[in-house]
């Protein structure tokens, strides 16, 4: 899961520029697939990515209605040795507060042909470090009952996101798996040098010894830097070269 993952982190970093909010930058159109076997036996966890196991239970919440899956696996099952079927699973649990933007994950669609078995899974918005990489493990912990059910293996899940975004806030979980950060951050400046200033800038106050963060994200990520994170030597100087200071913002847009 997290080599896929990495690769694309390294995609929405080279790709053009829908807008830069804060230490943000938003992509569009951008599509991600994995193979069955790499998420649902990778062995991450949410405590792996800052999050403790409530996660798991939020995004039940939030995208996980059992009735509309059970109805799907219904529908499917009765189809059971026909050309084709394709069921679509909306992604919606308890209603939204006024202050979002609405659902970030929209539906599900599998397909099945007696030789194909596909998911295809669309998304209004996410944040790619964290939050994705949480429902990559959510997803690997609830689909197998799905497949189990119709005695079916998918072959690839598939992902396509009308906006994504990636926040320096979570460089530290990043950098954690990145086995290549020097190489990444040449290649963020060569695709997009603002955002490759305002994410190094923000990126190099992790290599400090002490924080004043307020903000409780920016002060768990520096924490998870300490101890998640080998220092790059490399990266350091590199990132020490940057001239100026961020200006950090404190909120996350959904």
């Amino acid at each position: 899961m997290i080599n896929h993952w990495r690769k694309l982190i390294w995609k929405a970093a080279a790709a053009p520029t829908l807008a830069i909010s804060g230490v943000r930058k938003i992509c569009a159109d951008i599509s991600f697939e994995i193979p069955w076997e790499a998420l649902v036996e990778s062995g991450l966890t949410y405590q792996d990515i800052c999050y403790t196991a409530a996660k798991g239970r939020q995004l039940q919440r939030n995208y996980w209605d059992q009735a509309e899956v059970d109805a799907a696996v219904a529908k499917l099952l009765s189809r059971k040795g026909k050309d084709h079927s394709s069921v679509s699973i909306q992604m919606r649990g308890q209603v939204k507060d006024a202050r979002s933007q609405g659902f970030c994950m929209q539906n599900t669609v599998i397909t099945l042909t007696p030789d194909v078995c596909t998911i295809d899974i669309y998304y209004r918005s996410t944040e790619l470090v964290q939050k994705f990489l949480a429902d990559l493990i959510f997803f690997g912990d609830k689909f197998p009952a799905i497949f189990e059910q119709l005695g079916r293996t998918p072959t690839v899940v598939r992902f396509k996101f009308a906006n994504v975004y990636l926040s320096a806030v979570f460089m530290p979980i990043f950098l954690r798996y990145e086995t290549q950060p020097v190489k990444f951050f040449e290649m963020l400046a060569g695709h997009d040098p603002k955002f490759f200033r305002t994410c190094g800038l923000a990126t190099r106050r992790f290599f400090n010894a002490t924080h004043n963060y307020t903000y409780r994200t920016r002060v768990k990520m520096f924490e998870y830097w300490k101890e998640h994170v080998i220092p790059d030597r490399k990266l350091q100087k590199m990132l020490a070269a940057l001239k100026g200071e961020i200006i950090e913002d404190e909120g996350e847009d959904e």
